[in-house]
């Protein structure tokens, strides 16, 4: 997994430490990571291929 996508998702683990849910101030907070749609979409999409992959 790349390094950029594991940063991404430690600070969207962090902000729940500051809120709770995935509200829009969440939301907009979770945005100002660089390259936020990116990395995003790289969980959404690649990274339930690489488990399944993985797990064979």
């Amino acid at each position: 997994m790349p390094r950029e996508v594991l940063k991404y998702l430690i600070y969207h683990e962090c902000l729940h430490q500051l809120i709770h849910s995935h509200g829009p101030k969440f939301r907009e907070l979770e945005r100002r990571f660089p390259n936020f749609n990116e990395l995003d979409n790289y969980l959404d999409y690649q990274f339930p291929t690489f488990v399944k992959e993985e797990s064979r």
